[in-house]
């Protein structure tokens, strides 16, 4: 399937997902050895968890599916090794042997040994079923598990048992003799932090056959998250100082009614990096004045009141950061906003849309500073895991990895940060849903909509094949629904924004 035109993918993604809502069991076969990048796959899962309203466990059900797909391609994949080498695999001894060469040279010859193979006897099926209160999800393989492979499951089903947290669960993966990945110990402490019972995960072997059985409730109960890690989240987030008094009191100028535009300049005049960064902008490209000698109250005249007043929470948010973190992705978190803040306001049609959109892409990843400079082993670990886990196809979005490991994710954090900053609703409800924006309140549905794919645009400038995993809907609010009109708006964004960094360096001088 993952061969067909992106539009063609597209429709027979509809039609799969709507002969599931009708009660059908729907699903795709691969060949014994693939890989666990799949475009389609994605998006008809993102797409049907939308449908029911959980699409925040698309990625963690995503990566638990590819786990079950690369399981079974490596048991295919030794069943085939052992057969070329004439080996009876239900032999004790004969086992033993073939595993001193199985992973040299099947694991670290993977391409050549995936690609030389692709028409063995073996297969994987992966099948849904939507019932009254949960969606099933079955991979099956055409290999039976041996009696030394049981024990091993048995033994880290055990383990789960007695250590059901993200520490254990790693250190059992770095002491995994026979490869990296995800392993049942995680899979299950996922599940548990996810708020989905360990008894969804299902493992049946016999007459040949292997399946293993996911099932993803419609309703998630509230999970037991490790509150000792996201207390000091939140009070990592409490520690961080106000607004500098001198925003404070724009911000508060800004807001007033009664407040002249004087007035308004001379305070600013007061900090000359404030006043700096009124006169650039005032005499950038985008306001197009004759004049580039403005006076500081001149440029307030032409800047407005509304963007002055984005600008100082802007300047007060990135200034209450640089002081508490000396974070050295500091620089690269404000330039990936400042591209994005671009591509949203470009996006955005409508001019109250426009106004707010730019803001809120520059301040969106604040959640994400907090969560790169906290002096934590579990956070490492997470991140680790996250790379361990889909080392051909990098997770794109970690915030589902921190909300089910830790109890809470880089935009609700974000989303805190600005409500105690006191931002107004419109861009507090933008932070916290910018991944996933089908679950957005209605009254906000716009401006998150812009926001998120704007996130997703930006990807693309270095990931260009994302297409198939942003949201429908929101593609087609913007009349960017076929892989054509995307790809022309992405690399028209990277033009204009091309531009727009040389026109700021020329006004700058």
């Amino acid at each position: 399937m993952s061969s067909m035109p992106t539009e063609e993918l597209t429709e027979e993604t509809g039609k799969q997902i709507k002969k599931l809502f009708e009660g059908d069991t729907v699903g795709m076969r691969y060949p014994g050895v693939t890989s666990t990048s799949n475009n389609y796959l994605s998006q008809f899962l993102r797409r049907v968890l939308s449908e029911l309203d959980i699409n925040f466990l698309t990625d963690l059900v995503l990566i638990l599916i590819k786990e079950l797909i690369s399981n079974a391609t490596k048991a295919n994949a030794k069943r085939i090794y052992f057969e070329k080498l004439n080996l009876n695999i239900e032999n004790t001894e004969e086992y033993k042997k073939g595993l001193e060469t199985y992973t040299e040279e099947v694991l670290g010859n993977w391409e050549i040994f995936s690609r030389d193979n692709i028409d063995a006897p073996y297969y994987i099926k992966i099948g849904f079923k939507l019932l009254s209160n949960e969606l099933l999800i079955l991979v099956e393989n055409n290999v039976e598990i041996m009696p030394q492979e049981y024990e091993r499951i048995k033994k880290r089903i055990d383990f789960y048992k007695k250590n059901k947290n993200i520490d254990s669960a790693i250190n059992e993966i770095r002491d995994d003799t026979e490869g990296a990945g995800l392993g049942i110990v995680l899979t299950m402490v996922l599940l548990q932090n996810a708020g989905i019972p360990a008894e969804n995960y299902e493992i049946a072997s016999g007459k040949g056959i292997t399946r293993c059985l996911l099932k993803v409730p419609k309703s998630i109960t509230p999970p037991k998250i490790k509150e000792e890690i996201k207390d000091k989240i939140l009070s990592e987030v409490d520690k961080l100082p106000s607004f500098p008094e001198t925003i404070s009191m724009l911000v508060a100028l800004c807001s007033s009614e009664n407040s002249s535009l004087k007035q308004i300049a001379d305070t600013i005049q007061k900090d000359p990096s404030l006043t700096a960064q009124v006169l650039r902008i005032a005499s950038s490209a985008g306001y197009m004045q004759s004049n580039k000698n403005l006076s500081l109250l001149e440029s307030v005249k032409v800047i407005g009141l509304k963007v002055i007043k984005n600008l100082l929470m802007v300047i007060g948010a990135r200034e209450a950061m640089s002081k508490t973190y000396n974070n050295k992705e500091l620089v690269s978190i404000f330039e990936d906003s400042n591209r994005i803040a671009f591509i949203a306001t470009n996006l955005a049609k409508k001019p109250a849309i426009q106004e707010i959109i730019g803001v809120t892409g520059l301040v969106h990843q604040l959640g994400k500073i907090v969560l790169l400079s906290l002096d934590s082993k579990v956070i490492e670990d997470i991140h680790k895991m996250v790379k361990a886990l889909t080392p051909d196809d990098e997770l794109k979005n970690l915030a589902m990895i921190e909300e089910i490991a830790i109890g809470i994710s880089h935009p609700e954090i974000g989303a805190l940060l600005a409500a105690k900053w006191k931002f107004p609703e419109a861009m507090i409800t933008a932070i916290r849903f910018q991944e996933k924006p089908m679950s957005c309140p209605d009254p906000f549905k716009e401006i998150v909509h812009t926001l998120y794919l704007a996130i997703r645009i930006n990807e693309a400038f270095n990931e260009p094949d994302n297409y198939l995993s942003i949201e429908q809907e929101v593609l087609k609010a913007f009349s960017l629904d076929t892989i054509k009109d995307y790809d022309k708006f992405v690399e028209n964004m990277k033009v204009k924004y091309a531009q727009s960094r040389e026109e700021e360096k020329k006004a700058s001088k």
